[in-house]
């Protein structure tokens, strides 16, 4: 009985051949990715002849970081409206973000009242809080939330925090504009 030879030599070029194909292909998506994706075909048109494409809406940001008019951002993980016992709310999460506006729930963090000590110091009570963003203006080109609007219980009642921005800071808004809620 007599052996064939197996192809074994021709099974390798095509699996390295497969291999560089692969390879190839993986450095061309991360080429297109890198540039913003794949260039756009041609646009789709109406009866009219007229594009019903347009470019993509560009989505608010919020000042979240008591930096005045920069480092706006989408979604971020907290929102301070101030320095120096502050309240501020952290740990959001989005459950929306659209071009008129944004909701997430997260934690306020609030001064107890009645400390005496430097405000730094002073311990804070932390709530859940639900937060709304609206009101959407532009600055310098920029579209942003210029309200926002924080919702918690303290002591079984709700409880309501609004804030409006001033040259890119927050400020209390609203009846009560004053001063933050107090009391146990």
């Amino acid at each position: 009985m007599t052996r064939v030879p197996v192809a074994r030599p021709r099974r390798r070029q095509v699996l390295a051949a497969v291999a560089a194909a692969a390879a190839l292909l993986l450095i061309v998506v991360i080429v297109i990715v890198a540039d913003g994706g794949p260039a756009a075909g041609p646009a789709a048109t109406t009866a009219t002849g007229a594009s019903s494409t347009s470019p993509p809406a560009v989505l608010p940001v919020v000042y979240s970081q008591v930096e005045g008019w920069h480092g706006g951002q989408i979604r971020p993980a907290a929102a301070y409206v101030g320095e120096g016992g502050a309240p501020y709310v952290k740990a959001l999460e989005w459950s929306s973000w659209t071009a008129t506006g944004a909701r997430a729930a997260g934690y306020l963090q609030l001064q107890r009242p009645g400390c005496t000590r430097p405000a730094y110091q002073c311990p804070y009570q932390r709530f859940r809080v639900q937060v709304q963003l609206s009101g959407v203006q532009t600055h310098d080109g920029t579209r942003y939330y210029s309200r926002m609007r924080w919702s918690y219980s303290r002591n079984h009642v709700q409880q309501v925090i609004r804030w409006q921005t001033a040259a890119g800071f927050w400020r209390l808004a609203g009846p009560g504009a004053a001063q933050l809620p107090t009391g146990e």
